[in-house]
């Protein structure tokens, strides 16, 4: 995995935001917890429409020309990330698109779906199945205060479309830290960018050990009681089960 830093530019040269630095440490801690296998910045360009030209004939004294002018460029798209899981994170941090439920809004960051056992009842990414048994995310990276008239939020919602309708795949966005809050912080988060001081958070941090416990121990549970619980953390019963 390429390391990110606040120094580190994008494709066009630009610094990248803090918040795609809060990814990387992210999904560094991911990968070496085992649960991925590689999450690639900026992987590829997508083409999702292409430009549009206009031709005409000009009559010359002993010639006909051709001549062609650019109406429109086109538009490619290119994801933050690419995220190949490994097997083991499947049904906890990530769900197939085709097993993901489908909700009043259509597709959600988080992907609710009571046949998996995730401790938090929250599966936080999406996945596209790039091959036989190898499970890939493509991410776009957010900040929760991301104003509503900046270029990236407004197009982003276009740019997830044209990738489902012209590729096949599904982009999500990573809004941080809401995604911090919901499954683990990454222990570098808990001090702040440059000196290093304890950041103030509005939220009770967990971290990936602790998160990784809890799925484990439910795991044991599972296997004992064969219980469930629902999105609110109750336990719901056999008959409750049979019932719904």
């Amino acid at each position: 995995m390429k390391e990110l830093t606040f120094e580190t530019l994008d494709e066009r040269g630009k610094p990248i935001s803090k918040e795609e630095v809060y990814s990387y440490w992210y999904l560094r801690e991911l990968q070496e917890h085992g649960w991925i296998e590689d999450a690639i910045y900026q992987p590829k360009s997508y083409t999702l429409i292409q430009q549009s030209w206009c031709t005409w004939q000009q009559q010359l004294k002993t010639k006909t020309k051709l001549n062609r002018k650019q109406l429109f460029p086109g538009h490619s798209y290119t994801p933050d990330w690419e995220i190949i899981w490994r097997e083991k994170a499947i049904g906890i941090m990530v769900l197939p698109i085709t097993d993901v439920l489908p909700t009043v809004n259509g597709l959600e960051t988080f992907a609710y779906d009571r046949h998996y056992n995730n401790p938090f009842n929250k599966i936080p990414f999406i996945c596209n199945l790039k091959g036989p048994m190898i499970y890939s995310s493509l991410v776009d990276v957010k900040g929760d205060a991301a104003r509503a008239f900046i270029k990236s939020t407004v197009i982003f919602p276009i740019n997830q479309k044209l990738m489902l309708d012209k590729h096949g795949l599904y982009v999500q966005a990573m809004k941080i830290p809401s995604i911090f809050k919901n499954t683990f912080t990454p222990q570098r988060y808990l001090s702040t960018d440059k000196q290093r001081k304890p950041r103030l958070l509005k939220y009770e941090p967990v971290m990936i050990g602790e998160y990784a416990d809890a799925i484990n121990n439910q795991k044991d549970d599972l296997q004992s009681d064969n219980t469930v619980r629902d999105s609110q953390g109750r336990t719901i019963s056999n008959s409750r089960r049979e019932r719904r």
